[in-house]
């Protein structure tokens, strides 16, 4: 299921709460608790800048693949286009 949202940033915590629908708060959470991984690998900081062609696992939320990142709205955020999947 391919979806697009907008982020501030392409810091893990910003893109987890994203494509969850959750608050920062509870997507640094679900990072510091280990149930985010980055291609496979397990990552526990929140500052880790994501790139398009990565894969995101979250435990209990899904897997994710980042299309692009590289447009912006007027108003200088980032439209994040990834898919979703089943």
């Amino acid at each position: 299921v391919s979806c697009t949202d907008t982020v501030s940033s392409m810091r893990l915590d910003c893109v987890v709460s994203a494509v969850c629908g959750v608050s920062r708060n509870t997507a640094t959470e679900l990072v510091e608790n280990s149930k985010v991984s980055v291609n496979s690998l397990i990552c526990e900081k929140i500052t880790k800048t994501l790139n398009d062609g990565d894969v995101l696992t979250i435990r209990g939320k899904g897997k994710f693949y980042l299309i692009s990142s590289s447009e912006h709205t007027k108003k200088g955020r980032i439209i994040l286009c990834y898919n979703k999947y089943k």
